[in-house]
């Protein structure tokens, strides 16, 4: 799905200019994520040397001949265990038409990230 990577990459900024607006959240730079998930993939090593308890992750799979499915998730490693994990996934969209999915992906990214700002912390 080559026509996905610019997609991805406008719901990836469009994540990001979310949580910037937000005083709550810090954002890390795409460079130094790149950099980390070259170095590993576990979320919780991932953790370490970003030095962030929350993260984004974009998946896009096709679905069918000519369409694809998006899905987000969003992990936040402070929270109690039973708010930390929010996923979902987009309505089939069709591939020449991949932004489609973007608008209900960016409102349920903004619902579900206020709610689990707002989740109960996890005990150090």
């Amino acid at each position: 799905l080559m026509d996905a990577v610019p997609v991805g990459a406008a719901l990836a900024d469009s994540v990001r200019k979310s949580l910037g607006a937000s005083k709550r959240f810090i954002v890390v730079a795409p460079d130094s994520v790149k950099a980390a998930l070259e170095k590993t993939r576990t979320i919780d090593d991932l953790s370490r040397l970003l030095n962030a308890d929350a993260f984004a992750s974009l998946s896009v799979m096709r679905s069918g001949q000519d369409s694809a499915v998006w899905q987000l998730t969003l992990r936040d490693l402070s929270a109690h265990g039973a708010y930390g994990l929010r996923s979902w996934t987009s309505k089939p969209v069709p591939v020449r038409n991949q932004v489609a999915a973007l608008d209900s992906l960016l409102t349920q990214s903004a619902k579900d990230l206020s709610e689990m700002d707002r989740a109960p912390r996890r005990t150090p």
